[in-house]
């Protein structure tokens, strides 16, 4: 599972194998992608983490490198933007801590800083530019997910994912769509993944709706249009699969591999826009991320290669775009 030794484990074992880089052939480049469909006041880019550099890397439309946060320290895992173009950032410290750090759309200027309880690894935003992030107990018994209206670094709800389990537990994930927040929960032991979904509006309990899945080590977690979205990596078995949201897993599972000699990384974090997902993977001799066309089930876009060491999330867009 997603300790903070596995992460500096892996971080240290990465900077090792992707000394050297280059491009694949037959890999796609980088092509313009749209702007934000709500006409945001600040160009759209792709921002990368990348706990290898240290920093988070902002791309334009044309895969060209933009703006760079460099970080004395801190691993940064995940990279979220809302509306107004602010960039969130989830942070490891060397204490063992996390915490989020909001930048402006350059990544000039340290806009705000929050501080949950527990260990994070994965956020999200609604189209309200409500911030959502993980919180999960230090020894992994116990998830959360606490809700931070904008503009303000104190959480105004939690929502209570998986109480203290026999398991160790954590979220390969969290997506909302429309009034409903989804989350995949990953077990340490050899059980299937469980989707847990919770109104945004905070009314009810958590529930699961689905159950039954790929009973295996699963990466990375989001929902894009009417689907499910999560990764699998498995020694030399690494992919993407969708399910259609509340159905049946056996009767709506699809595959999409990834292109020959990538894979998905120990941690990975995967976001929409709009029907697309963005993640990241890694090769032998390079490291992208990647936009995968769910619903042709092929990779249209690659960013970052030459450039990125070892990213653990991409988010392009500013806020959530449906």
């Amino acid at each position: 599972m997603r300790t903070l030794l596995h992460f500096a484990l892996y971080v240290g074992s990465a900077a090792a194998l992707l000394a050297g880089c280059g491009v694949l052939p037959g890999m796609p480049q980088s092509r313009s992608v749209p702007a934000h469909a709500g006409g945001s006041a600040v160009p759209s880019y792709l921002y990368v983490a990348d706990p290898v550099l240290h920093a988070v890397v902002a791309f334009d439309g044309s895969g060209n490198e933009v703006a760079e946060k460099k970080f004395n320290g801190p691993l940064p895992e995940d990279v979220v933007t809302d509306s107004r173009g602010h960039v969130y950032v989830n942070v490891f410290t060397t204490s063992g801590s996390t915490s989020v750090q909001e930048y402006t759309h350059d990544l000039g200027r340290l806009i705000a800083v929050y501080r949950p309880f527990g260990l994070t690894y994965t956020m999200a935003v609604d189209a309200s530019d409500n911030l959502y992030v993980e919180s999960q107990s230090a020894e992994g018994f116990e998830q959360n997910i606490l809700r931070y209206p904008y503009g303000s670094t104190r959480a105004r709800h939690n929502y209570r994912i998986r109480k203290r389990s026999t398991w160790t537990t954590t979220m390969a994930g969290i997506s909302v769509r429309g009034n409903a927040l989804y989350t995949m929960i990953i077990f340490s032991a050899p059980v299937e993944p469980l989707i847990r979904q919770c109104f945004v509006n905070g009314s009810g309990e958590c529930h699961d709706v689905r159950t039954g899945g790929p009973n295996s080590a699963t990466c990375g977690f989001t929902t894009a249009n009417r689907h499910e979205v999560y990764g699998i990596a498995v020694s030399s078995t690494n992919k993407i699969e969708y399910d259609t949201i509340k159905r049946s897993w056996s009767k709506t599972h699809h595959d999409i591999d990834l292109p020959p000699g990538y894979g998905l990384g120990v941690q990975c974090n995967f976001h929409s826009y709009k029907g697309d997902v963005w993640t990241t993977v890694q090769g032998s001799k390079l490291a992208e991320a990647l936009e995968v066309d769910v619903d042709h089930r092929k990779v249209i876009d690659a960013v970052g290669a030459g450039y990125l060491k070892h990213p653990t999330a991409a988010y392009y867009g500013n806020g959530l775009s449906e």
